[in-house]
């Protein structure tokens, strides 16, 4: 379960995705355009939401 406000986030959007608490820095690094393409092992997880 993940709540996301701001730009970027169409409001009222369900997703029915498993997702894991290990994706949430991956989702707000990505927002925030801080996530670059990490080597693998780098970080765990992924966005919830892609470009």
């Amino acid at each position: 379960f993940l709540m996301v406000r701001g730009g970027g986030f169409d409001g009222g959007r369900l997703a029915d995705t498993e997702t894991s608490a290990i994706d949430i820095a991956p989702t707000i690094l990505r927002h925030l355009g801080l996530l670059f393409d990490l080597p693998s092992g780098d970080m765990d997880g992924k966005p919830l939401v892609n470009d």
